[in-house]
């Protein structure tokens, strides 16, 4: 024990620490694509980001990532924008 400073204080402002810097680095990597989608609605985001395209599962209820239909044995169809 740190004079004054249980170890399971110091232990939780490690974690919340962690946290904290983690949802930072979330809120970074994923606020561009949040931008673009409600700045261009879904359609031209998805035509004029490759990237965006290429983390679509589900498109107007038909599958159409290709490694995730085969993974559960679902038929994959094409992205039709």
């Amino acid at each position: 024990m740190v004079i004054g400073v249980p170890k399971e204080i110091k232990a939780l402002e490690n974690r919340v620490a962690g946290a904290r810097t983690s949802t930072f680095a979330l809120t970074n990597a994923t606020l561009p694509y949040a931008l673009k989608l409600a700045n261009l609605g879904y359609k031209e985001a998805l035509r004029q980001d490759h990237a965006l395209m290429k983390g679509l599962n589900v498109h107007l209820g038909k599958m159409v990532c290709k490694p995730v239909a085969e993974a559960k044995g679902l038929e994959c169809s094409l992205i039709e924008l």
